[in-house]
């Protein structure tokens, strides 16, 4: 009976921490709503170099000049408002986005339990996509397709030929550990 007590205490706490393993702590807080702006308070210098990191083999390169966070609503089969994390190079006219999600005031990149067991639009989630075109209009967007999200360069669905727009989408296998 002992051995029993001790096996299912041993199973709760193994569930108690594999269960917190992926909940969101201040540190890995991106930023905040502070009068209702949105204001990056990770460390922009890390975050910057993170995100270059996966766009390019040549992160030294980009001058990614400005970092925030957007409210936009995605397009498609429902409209829904979405926060991304947003680099621009100016020079380079590119834009870098991933997916924030918003709990409370605070916003958090998504977290995946496993890669191992990474569900279809967890995919998305753990996804970043870079841009590249003087044309305003080629900036990251989401849109709902068929219940699942996916990353655009544009507002509107669909190829557009007179669009000069390059995109790329990355998978991101780890999580850094940005800091304020």
């Amino acid at each position: 009976m002992k051995k029993l007590e001790i096996i299912l205490k041993s199973l709760c706490i193994a569930f108690i921490l594999i269960s917190c393993s992926n909940v969101a702590t201040d540190k890995d807080v991106i930023g905040i709503v502070e009068d209702s702006k949105y204001t990056v308070s990770a460390d922009t210098v890390v975050l910057k170099k993170e995100m270059a990191s996966h766009v390019t083999q040549k992160p030294d390169t980009l001058s990614l000049d400005k970092i925030s966070i957007i409210k936009s609503t995605t397009t498609g089969d429902r409209q829904e408002d979405f926060y991304m994390l947003v680099l621009q190079d100016f020079k380079r006219k590119l834009k870098v986005a991933r997916w924030l999600e918003r709990k409370g005031d605070s916003f958090y990149f998504y977290k995946t339990a496993s890669m191992d067991t990474m569900e279809e639009n967890e995919i998305f989630y753990n996804t970043i996509i870079s841009c590249r075109a003087a044309d305003k209009d080629c900036f990251p967007h989401v849109a709902i397709v068929e219940d699942q999200k996916v990353w655009t360069a544009s507002k509107t669905l669909g190829c557009v030929k007179s669009a000069e727009c390059i995109f790329a989408k990355t998978l991101i296998f780890d999580e850094p550990e940005i800091k304020k």
